[in-house]
């Protein structure tokens, strides 16, 4: 005889009163073989309609015969589960723009930041120059991770790109040196002395523009240059800075006579490649070797452009597109 709780829960599954707890146990007897559900032909020739259900018990001597909702129930529980969507890793090719902030997802340029950081230690201030979108901003972020434990310096990072005038400059200077608003060499180097910081300035273009004059530049040399000055420079710039600050036919830029030029190239090929593949580990996307060669060409080496492109082949891959 058939399990009299399971008799009860075909009933109730008959009269239409099932609960969420009732569909779990009607699935484990499935799953157990304590009861079969056929439809279509089958049920049919067992005495039952071509639109029902009919149960059968585990040892073939009870046929439940269920019509209408209760049939539909049934059939429902014989289909199997859908399974969940898969679930695509985000794009790994991000960010898009700007400087990355995060030192951990910085590809390469250890040679670029070691160099800088013996120039550094020298006595000399840097700039990093090169084109748009080679990465140079992100290399002053690399820095600043590393001034405290390697150079005893503390880091202030200025997006030049957000200030509109010597004012801003100075108001966000001092508010990222701890210090009073203070304007004009001799009394800011009064309010930083004994102070050992490296100012990391990016977008130094903007230096040339309406607002800032050769007189800071001469200020900003003169609390970077000796032993004793509160300043170490780092500078991003796209032109070599005695092209892009020719202060005067007989003096050389002061900022060019105080600064190592480090020339940040685009990536190699070797290089561009190895940054694709690393960030493709740990999802199930896979770019082909054409499609990687057409990336790397595109791309000139600009890991900006680079990124730009991976990230768009990345999202197409992903949406079902390709």
């Amino acid at each position: 005889m058939p399990d009299p709780h399971l008799t009860d829960l075909i009933e109730r599954l008959t009269s239409g009163i099932v609960t969420p707890a009732d569909l779990d146990l009607l699935r484990e007897a499935l799953r157990t073989g304590q009861i079969a559900i056929v439809t279509g032909e089958r049920a049919v020739s067992l005495g039952g309609s071509a639109d029902g259900a009919v149960i059968v018990t585990g040892d073939h001597n009870q046929i439940i015969i269920l019509q209408g909702n209760a049939a539909t129930v049934a059939r429902e529980l014989t289909e199997p589960s859908p399974k969940p969507p898969a679930v695509c890793p985000p794009n790994p090719f991000t960010p898009l723009s700007g400087r990355i902030t995060n030192p951990t997802h910085i590809f390469d340029r250890q040679r670029e930041v070691q160099q800088a950081l013996d120039y550094l230690r020298s006595g000399s201030s840097v700039a990093f120059i090169g084109d748009s979108g080679v990465g140079k901003s992100s290399l002053l972020t690399l820095l600043k991770e590393r001034a405290e434990t390697e150079l005893g310096r503390t880091p202030i990072l200025l997006d030049m790109q957000k200030l509109h005038s010597e004012d801003d400059y100075y108001e966000a200077l001092c508010e990222e040196a701890g210090i009073a608003t203070v304007q004009g060499g001799w009394k800011l180097e009064r309010a930083l002395r004994g102070r050992r910081l490296l100012l990391l300035l990016d977008e130094i273009e903007k230096m040339t523009w309406d607002g800032f004059s050769h007189n800071l530049r001469a200020e900003l040399r003169g609390l970077a240059e000796g032993e004793h000055a509160p300043f170490k420079l780092a500078l991003v710039a796209r032109s070599p800075l005695d092209r892009l600050f020719p202060d005067s036919e007989l003096n050389t830029s002061p900022l060019a006579g105080i600064c190592q030029q480090i020339n940040v190239k685009p990536w190699n090929n070797a290089t561009a490649r190895t940054f694709i593949q690393q960030r493709l580990s740990g999802t199930p996307v896979h770019f082909s070797d054409g499609e990687i060669e057409l990336l790397v060409r595109s791309s000139n080496g600009l890991p900006l452009r680079l990124m730009q492109s991976a990230f768009n082949l990345y999202r197409t891959k992903t949406s079902g597109d390709v």
